[in-house]
């Protein structure tokens, strides 16, 4: 005999809460929907599940054998579920899923510390958010700062900015002042994070200078195709310094952080994942 759990949840349920109107309502089903599942449960026996005692629907002697069983069979499974639940939840079996940038990604595997396997999604902030939303990932890298009554964002890294250029276009000028030298802006070819690019503008407005006068070599959407560039020796940009070149060849020059402000970055998460021991201290060790 194979009975359906939804059709055993039904008895248990109207055992327990003998209004089939309150009964359809913690169900989530309309009454003739659930008084079709009772009609299908009785199908699968030959006496009767049920009687009347006045305006009372009451189980028989036999419906509460069923009852009973029903019951220890539901148990059981959860119990079953639970154990596995446990399990996974208790090991490196998770899979933390994290979306942002590219170049955020990288930051965040560099600075979260998770037992289990970490899957890197690209994406922009925007979609890194909605993908949350919608449960698709576990993290989001973002600029935006979103809180909601399921979302918390906390501050994870802040973006300092500096200068980096490849040696080969120093030619004898002195490191500790390039930030300065407005014939090196005007000389060496220059690699944009877009023409917008919050960085450059502020530090070019500071010496006095705009893009007009640069000679912009590539516009990028993306921090570490620039770097690469870089490395490649076809120019310098003004870019974070989560972003660092391992390389001898290249320079970095940090600037101000009272002329170009830092951005935050911040680790927006579902609450509910905080209930996951193996993620709770993660999140617990991101900053309010």
């Amino acid at each position: 005999m194979n009975i359906p759990i939804d059709l055993l949840e039904s008895l248990i349920l109207l055992a327990e809460e003998p209004s089939m109107k309150v009964g359809a309502e913690k169900l989530n089903i309309s009454q003739p929907a659930l008084s079709m599942q009772l009609r299908k449960l009785q199908n699968f026996f030959i006496l009767p599940l049920f009687e009347f005692k006045g305006k009372r629907k009451v189980l028989t002697s036999f419906g509460n054998s069923v009852y009973q069983e029903a019951k220890r069979i539901r148990n059981e499974i959860n119990f079953s579920f639970e154990a596995i639940n446990r399990q996974y939840l208790d090991s490196g079996n998770l899979t933390l899923r994290i979306g942002g940038r590219r170049e955020l990604l990288l930051v965040a595997k560099r600075k979260i510390h998770f037992d289990g396997k970490i899957e890197l999604k690209p994406m922009s902030s925007g979609q890194a958010v909605e993908a949350l939303i919608e449960r698709e990932i576990d993290i989001a890298v973002s600029r935006l700062r979103k809180n909601s009554n399921e979302l918390v964002a906390k501050e994870f890294f802040v973006d300092c900015p500096w200068l980096v250029v490849h040696k080969k276009w120093l030619k004898g000028r002195d490191v500790k002042n390039l930030a300065y030298d407005i014939d090196f802006f005007k000389s060496t070819p220059f690699i944009t994070y877009s023409t917008k690019g919050k960085f450059g503008h502020e530090w070019l407005a500071h010496i006095g200078m705009s893009f007009d006068g640069l000679n912009v070599k590539c516009v990028y959407e993306d921090w570490l195709s620039i770097l690469q560039m870089i490395e490649l020796g076809d120019g310098y940009s003004i870019i974070p310094d989560s972003i660092k070149s391992n390389l001898n060849e290249v320079v970095h020059v940090e600037l101000p952080h009272s002329v170009v402000k830092p951005v935050t970055y911040f680790f927006v998460y579902n609450k509910a994942l905080k209930k996951i021991p193996s993620y709770k201290e993660i999140f617990a060790s991101k900053k309010g």
